[in-house]
């Protein structure tokens, strides 16, 4: 395994850069938190490390009503594990329409939805905030009908947090369409506001800590 130590017998400055070059392959947020982690522990080590690095600010992703259908169409017809679908199927529905995040979903458990109130509360979200989120008439079936038979501490999908990830982006593949689980949430939010929804509205359902965050979104709108 390729480390700084072992690669660089004097660190410093230089050398931790020249390292951080062996990196150019990745994207530009992944280059940058690997500079952040580097400069962290450089300083903690006592060693100047004084360059800084600034994450690009990129558009989200802009799904496509198609894309979702073609995602929803390789599941239906996925040839392995078909006795899952049902549970897949209903899980990108939570998705498209509460934009909750990965983790949120994996964490879901059946005493976390309040089916008469028809809401769904999100547990321990991102920053460690609760929020609800409302649930329309078809997901609230949906989501019974999957919740059948289970206890109120059980997981409603039965994934850890990676695997979920791994399981949407290997849906998306087999569809041919650029999907990954936080592209359902973009998917979400765009969806809202395309329909007059409220930017304040929509960072609250989406959990975000600052209205800046939500007001990305605004430039996948030009055309509304």
């Amino acid at each position: 395994m390729l480390t700084l130590a072992n690669t660089y017998p004097i660190i410093n400055q230089e050398t931790a850069l020249h390292y951080l070059g062996t990196f150019n392959n990745i994207g530009a947020n992944s280059r940058a938190r690997y500079g952040g982690m580097l400069k962290g522990f450089l300083n903690h080590m006592g060693i100047t490390f004084d360059t800084k690095f600034k994450r690009p600010k990129l558009l989200p992703q802009r799904v496509l009503h198609e894309d979702v259908k073609k995602l929803k169409e390789a599941i239906k017809n996925k040839q392995t594990h078909k006795q899952s679908a049902f549970r897949d199927l209903v899980l990108i529905e939570t998705a498209i329409k509460t934009g909750m995040r990965r983790g949120e979903l994996a964490n879901l458990l059946v005493s976390h939805i309040a089916f008469e109130a028809n809401r769904i509360v999100v547990m321990d979200g991102k920053g460690s905030k609760d929020r609800t989120i409302p649930m329309g008439e078809n997901l609230k079936n949906l989501l019974l009908k999957l919740c059948a038979g289970k206890k109120g501490n059980e997981k409603v999908f039965g994934f850890k947090a990676v695997s979920l990830g791994m399981k949407i982006k290997e849906w998306g593949n087999k569809a041919g369409v650029p999907i990954k689980a936080h592209s359902l949430r973009h998917y979400f939010a765009t969806n809202l506001m395309e329909r007059g929804a409220n930017i304040k509205q929509v960072q609250e359902l989406l959990g975000h800590e600052s209205l800046a965050t939500t007001q990305i979104y605004l430039s996948l709108m030009a055309d509304h």
